[in-house]
């Protein structure tokens, strides 16, 4: 095929040179021998054979690739080479990737496989690396090349070694990206999958692939038995299995299964949705054996059971539901699965513990009925459960009944009424009741329980024929009449509705049929029940009559009745007419205590029965207290003296505290105090109510001093010693001719408590109001025995006023006011001394002065103080008082000021002129401020120190007053900081002198500048050149004064605009400051300037300044706006000229020779029409 001609001997030559040693000349003479034609292939395998042989294996790629290109037919030889030098070689890592990869190319897997499989796993992870390199610039690409597709099989067939489940990533990558190769890559997950029996992931996806090419149950198959050998890999299972959900149903119950392995209980959920019948059961309980307390996998479970019928097993698994999460479960659900139910007694049961457990007793208990109705031979049962409803509902009348009914059905009768009994007293139970008593009266006809029970039901409905049955009863049995009369009072106790009925049914009853006293006690009961008071009174007296050994079972008896006001006068009038007076005065007191309402009706009751009553005090006081109480004054007066003469001694204490309480209320105050001194002459115990009665007799009316010295005794006796002594001062208020005998009593009150501080306030009190001085000591002891009593004692002082006691009583409230640490007050009695007695001033102003320390001087208080201090020329006085009164009163300083130049006028001492600047700058005068400090300096220079710290500069004036003090102190560059603020005459007399004080050159370089800003330019030359240590702005400044040196452009320029500036900052006229601006040059002042100017001012001198700019035709706007004086048309015909206007240049100089002006004529060589001038100097 290939023609090597004279190759043959180049080959040979070349063996020769290798052999010998030589296998780079070798090279050389292959590699000069090659004509880039097929013929090259024998010459290019003997390379390859040669960099072989030196191990030089990467130039051996490089050569095969290089004969690859030469042909299809040389590509196949130079691989079969490559393929036996890489096994001839001990299979070198560089031929080894050659090789996987053109094997690659092939679809040559198997060959592959047997290369990664032995490489070097380092140099593989370097292979893949490079190959991920690639498979990221080519995966956003729409469209595969057959190389891109290589490059993914490669990558794939590397990781087979290394990494199962990134090698099945790539495959299926690709296959998503091409899915034409889905054969190739079908066969290759078979072939690996033979190679790596038993790995997950290869399962994984082979089942994948099988599934999707229909092959289901193999495919699946591969999932079931990757899980089981595999239990990690279930997740990734999943996640694959999931792709298939939707489209291949076959895939769910694996899918299911899986979910519910890994405890993924939604999602299994979810897939469960879609199964039915035994094998959504199947599924639910495995899903519940591995999550047994999901309220939601329960509850799927129990509707499966539901759809198969198996009604047992899903209320089994609801009663499991409610156990873990009672709001979930529906009643209506529970309801109609009961309804459903047909012949299964147990799930009933299990149902009705469902409704028991859910607060549903009446379906509990219709569903043991359905119970009952599908199997009564289950009623022990039935039992058992009504046993649990009533335990918990004991007054469900539908239980009971139920529970009366099975026990009829069981025969156990006489249990059966009496379960039915217990309901008779709820509405609902009655019919209910009925029904079933009939039932036992027809199944056991003996029984009389049941008929009379039936006759006193119907008692309402059909009367006359029960009234019958009852008496037949009666006439029948006899041993039925306790029966009858329990039930009978039962009835209208629980019905009294009944009650007309069960008296009617009384009256007809044969009276001789009954022992004594049971009937006329029964219907006076009856009476009692139904309110009719009289007639119950009436059957009461006929039933004692019958038996007077009852009288107290009667009175028993009506205790028992429900309470009411009646219920208790009734049985009051009882006890009184069985003359049970002591009962009556307990029951009396009970019905008060019960029905505080009652007393005005039993009043009346007592008052009926009076002449019973006889002489019986018990009965006696009640009326009296009762009768007080009510406000019946005069009949408690007139019972009263009758009752007089029944008490005995001794026991007459209530009886005249009774009489006094009436006599206070009519307002007659003497017989008030006479009984009321009585009543605690009787009876010790009443003293307390004595005083609480005198105590509001005295809210309601004035009272004399008797009875203030009657309440004195009572609180004496009472130990209650501070209220006798106001009760004893309020007698002498009200009688002061009694004097001399209350001071005596309050002597007496002193010995029984020598230390109590009342007496000695209120004795005080009196002794002080006499003009007595021993009171003002009573008051001092007072407060030293009570502290509290300070307040009361200072008010107490002012009864002083006005009398001879009156400074010594002042005093006395200063000492006081100490004590109570209430110095602002000390001194507010201080400054009353102080003005109202000349003569103490000398010993009231020290204190006055040490109290300023103290106090809390406010904007209300000070103006007093500020007076004393001010009367008195104490000026450190005055100052630290007035400086700590304005820091925390900003406020007041003008109020002080006004106040300070009342007292001095123009004669102020330095320190108070000081606190007047002060004061001034606080109010925010500030040029009044400067003008104060400026007259202090003036007077007192060396106040200059304390000038500057009261001093603001911001002003020329206050600029002066800083330098002033700061050179007086010897602080020049503190002067020199202030000189910003001055003008230029200012600033140079102020350089001067400090030059004179000292040799600064900072001082000498400032000067200087300053006279170049004023144009000074000799003295800039004469100061400039004694300066020593010139900087480049020195010499600018000499420069400019025309000094010949050579200076920085640069400096220069910058010294320029500085001076400008200035010259602009100091101008004293708008037109000033614009030609200044101009000649900066800077365009945002000039606008600034410019708004200031007057509008045509300002118009023109906008248009120049567009004119020297350039900006012509503005400029031209601008002046047509305007009257054309000279000025103006100057400026136009400069516009027209540069704008070319020829027509507009021709009228505007037409109008210039008319009015005698020289036409404007342009300068082409000098730069055009010239505006500013040079600066002054250079």
């Amino acid at each position: 095929m290939f023609g090597f001609g004279g190759k043959e001997k180049v080959i040979d030559k070349a063996r020769r040179l290798v052999i010998s040693g030589k296998p780079e000349k070798a090279l050389e003479v292959l590699q000069s021998a090659l004509t880039g034609d097929e013929s090259d292939l024998p010459l290019i395998l003997e390379i390859m054979h040669v960099y072989s042989s030196m191990g030089h294996f990467k130039e051996v790629i490089i050569w095969a690739k290089k004969g690859e290109g030469i042909s299809r037919e040389t590509k196949e030889h130079i691989i079969k080479e490559v393929e036996d030098l890489y096994y001839g070689s001990n299979k070198p890592r560089e031929l080894a990737e050659y090789l996987v990869e053109k094997r690659t190319e092939a679809r040559d897997f198997d060959g592959v496989w047997e290369i990664v499989e032995v490489m070097d796993r380092e140099h593989l992870a370097e292979i893949i690396q490079k190959e991920n390199a690639i498979l990221s610039n080519i995966r956003e690409k729409e469209k595969l090349s057959p190389r891109d597709r290589m490059h993914f099989y490669m990558t794939g067939l590397c990781y087979e070694p290394l990494d199962t489940k990134k090698s099945m990533e790539i495959f299926m990558e690709l296959l998503q990206k091409a899915p034409e190769e889905e054969d190739t890559i079908y066969n290759e997950i078979e072939r690996i999958n033979r190679n790596l029996f038993g790995d997950p992931y290869i399962m994984i996806t082979l089942g994948r692939l099988l599934i999707r090419r229909g092959n289901l149950e193999r495919g699946i198959e591969q999932f079931k038995k990757a899980t089981e050998r595999s239990p990690q890999i279930t997740p990734y299972a999943i996640e694959v299995l999931e792709e298939f959900s939707e489209k291949v149903p076959e895939t769910l119950d694996l899918l299911s299964d899986l979910y519910i392995k890994t405890g993924d209980k939604e999602k299994a959920l979810q897939v469960l949705n879609k199964f039915r019948g035994k094998a959504a059961i199947k599924k639910y309980e495995e899903l519940v054996r591995t999550n047994p307390d999901s309220v939601e996998a329960l509850q799927k479970l129990a509707y499966a059971y539901l759809d198969e019928k198996r009604y047992e097993d899903t209320l089994k698994t609801l009663k499991r539901i409610l156990e873990l999460n009672i709001d979930v479960l529906n009643v209506q659900e529970i309801v109609e699965i009961v309804e459903r139910v047909t012949d299964n007694p147990d799930a009933l049961f299990i149902a009705c513990d469902i409704l028991m457990k859910l607060e549903k007793p009446k379906l509990a208990v219709d569903t043991l009925k359905k119970a009952f109705a599908i199997s009564p031979s289950s009623v022990d049962d039935i039992l058992g459960s009504l046993k649990d409803v009533l335990s918990e509902y004991p007054d469900l009348v539908e239980a009971v009944v139920f529970k009366g009914e099975l026990l009829a059905f069981k025969k156990e009768f006489d249990e059966a009424i009496e379960t039915i009994e217990t309901v008779l007293d709820y509405p609902e139970g009655i019919e209910l009741a009925k029904e079933v008593l009939l039932k036992i009266y027809k199944n056991n006809p003996e029984n009389s329980k049941s008929a009379i029970l039936v006759n006193i039901i119907n008692l309402k409905t059909d009367p006359e024929r029960s009234i019958e049955n009852l008496n037949r009863i009666l006439s029948e049995e006899p041993g039925a009449i306790p029966y009858l009369m329990k039930q009978l009072d039962t009835w209208i106790r629980i019905k009294p509705d009944y009650i007309p009925y069960v008296l009617k049914a009384y009256a007809s009853f044969p009276p001789d049929a009954f022992p004594p006293f049971v009937l006329p006690f029964a219907i006076a009961e009856a009476y009692a029940l139904n309110g009719d008071f009289e007639n119950a009174r009436q059957f009461y007296i006929k039933a004692v009559k019958q038996d007077p050994n009852r009288a107290g079972f009667i009175i028993k008896a009506i205790r028992n009745h429900p309470e009411s006001q009646e219920n208790f006068l009734l049985l009051i009038e009882l006890l009184i007419l069985f003359r049970m007076f002591k009962k009556a005065e307990e029951v009396i007191q009970t019905s008060i205590k019960k029905f505080p309402d009652i007393t005005r009706e039993l009043v009346t009751v007592l008052l009926t029965s009076v002449e019973r009553v006889g002489k019986s005090p018990g009965i006696y006081s009640i009326l009296l207290n009762l009768l007080n109480e009510h406000g019946y004054y005069e009949e408690v007066i007139k019972y009263g003296e009758r009752a007089e003469d029944i008490l005995p001694r001794g026991k007459r204490g209530d009886l005249y505290f009774n009489l006094a309480n009436a006599y206070g209320k009519t307002g007659r105050e003497q017989e008030f105090v006479k009984y009321l001194a009585l009543a605690v002459a009787e009876d010790r115990n009443l003293v307390r109510k004595a005083i609480d009665l005198i105590e509001s007799f005295m809210k309601e009316q004035e009272v004399s001093s008797e009875t203030y010295l009657l309440l004195h005794s009572l609180y004496r006796d009472e130990r209650e010693i501070s209220k006798a002594a106001n009760a004893l001062y309020m007698a002498y208020e009200k009688n002061p001719g009694i004097g001399d005998a209350i001071i005596e009593d309050f002597k007496k009150l002193i010995d029984i408590a020598p230390i109590e501080a009342s007496l000695y306030h209120r004795l005080g009190q009196i002794m002080l109001s006499r003009g007595d001085g021993s009171g003002l000591e009573l008051l001092q002891k007072a407060v030293r025995f009570d502290p509290t009593l300070r307040e009361a004692v200072m008010e107490s002082l002012k009864s002083a006023e006005g009398t001879p006691l009156e400074s010594n009583a002042i005093l006395l409230r200063i000492d006081l006011l100490k004590q109570e640490g209430k110095l602002n007050e000390v001194m507010n009695a201080l400054i009353q001394v102080y003005e109202g007695f000349p003569e103490m001033r000398q010993k009231v102003v020290t204190e006055i002065m040490g109290l300023l320390q103290k106090i809390e001087v406010t904007p209300e208080n000070y103006r007093d103080i500020l007076k004393i201090i001010l009367e008195e020329r104490r000026n450190r006085v005055i100052v630290e008082f007035v400086e700590k009164l304005v820091k925390n009163y900003p406020g007041v300083a003008k109020d002080i000021i006004t106040l300070l130049d009342e007292y001095f006028g123009e004669e102020y001492p330095i320190p108070l002129r000081l606190l007047k600047a002060k004061l001034l700058k606080i109010y925010g005068k500030k040029d009044e401020v400067v003008r104060e400090l400026r007259e202090i300096y003036g007077k007192a220079p060396d106040s200059a120190g304390t000038i500057l710290e009261l001093l603001d500069v911001d002003s020329p004036e206050s600029a002066r007053l800083y330098i002033d003090c700061n050179i007086q102190i010897g602080n020049y560059d503190e002067a020199f900081k202030g000189l910003s603020l001055l003008g230029h005459d200012d600033r140079v007399a102020y350089l001067q002198e400090l030059i004179r004080y000292s040799d600064r050159v900072e001082y000498r370089k400032e000067l200087i500048k300053i006279y170049a800003v004023m144009g000074h330019w000799d003295r800039v030359l004469e100061i400039g050149e004694s300066i020593v240590e010139q900087d480049e702005r020195d010499r600018a400044l000499l420069y400019l004064a025309g000094k010949d040196i050579h200076v920085d452009y640069n400096v220069l320029q910058e010294v320029k605009e500085e001076i400008l500036r200035e010259r602009i900052k100091d101008a004293e006229s708008l037109e000033e400051k614009y030609k200044y601006a101009l000649k900066l040059g800077d365009e945002e002042l000039i606008s600034e300037v410019l708004k200031e100017l007057p509008e045509e001012k300002r118009v023109r001198e906008a248009a120049r300044f567009e004119i020297k700019n350039g900006r012509y035709l503005v400029a031209l706007k601008l002046l047509n706006g305007l009257e054309k004086d000279a000025d103006v048309l100057k400026m136009m015909e400069v516009c027209a000229s540069r704008l070319g206007m020829k027509r507009l240049l021709r009228e505007i100089r037409t109008s210039l020779t008319q009015s005698g002006e020289v036409a404007f004529k342009e300068d082409r060589y000098k730069g055009g029409w010239k505006m500013i001038q040079p600066l002054p100097g250079r």
